[in-house]
């Protein structure tokens, strides 16, 4: 198993937000591709990150919580030789909580709705894999490949893609009048916010 490293967060719980001026960056590599952030951009982060870490109790739940699951989703998406970045998308998703269920009944730490896991295999006659980590970790790195080969090897778009689905990237891509989501502002789709919140948030202890 991978072992937790803990952080000197000192600066962080006695000085309040000073400690989070300097936590999102001008720019941060994410799965090989250079993302420059404006000052815009940084507040949305930072934002979400302050929900995630403002308190000691609920961050170092989350950090075990991921600790349970990510050395089998490392290990699968390494095996298909995807960048393990896309670990956070489990994150985000879930927390990578295998019994996380949302309102629109979407289950797992990769959150796949019936339909999608239907597609994919997870479901069969009367089994649900989809709270299965290495079951569905398999079937999301299929799907992950899948985006990559429609959109041009850009994993951020294949991350805004597990949320929007292909065409509803592409869509996105088209409305926005952008080619790339690597310039990070007031303007760029949430999900990529909170990836982002999420990254910074875990990169330092799972990278």
């Amino acid at each position: 198993m991978i072992k937790l490293i803990p952080l000197l967060f000192c600066v962080y719980f006695i000085y309040g937000g000073a400690f989070a001026t300097t936590v999102v960056p001008d720019s941060i590599m994410v799965a090989n591709q250079l993302i420059i952030i404006d000052e815009d951009g940084k507040k949305r982060i930072l934002q979400k990150y302050l929900s995630l870490t403002k308190s000691k109790k609920f961050y170092f739940e989350y950090l075990s919580q991921i600790n349970e699951s990510i050395f089998d989703v490392n290990g699968i998406l390494s095996k298909y030789k995807l960048h393990t970045d896309l670990k956070y998308v489990a994150a985000l998703e879930s927390h990578m909580n295998p019994t996380a269920e949302s309102s629109t009944g979407a289950k797992g730490i990769w959150q796949f709705k019936y339909d999608t896991a239907l597609e994919l295999g997870l479901i069969y006659k009367n089994s649900d894999k989809r709270e299965c980590v290495k079951a569905s970790t398999h079937a999301v790195a299929q799907y992950f490949m899948h985006h990559l080969n429609y959109l041009e090897d850009d994993y951020l778009k294949v991350i805004l893609a597990h949320h929007l689905g292909l065409q509803g990237t592409i869509s996105y891509m088209k409305d926005q009048n952008i080619q790339k989501l690597n310039e990070i502002n007031k303007n760029t789709h949430v999900y990529i916010i909170h990836y982002l919140a999420h990254y910074i948030a875990l990169n330092r202890h799972f990278n």
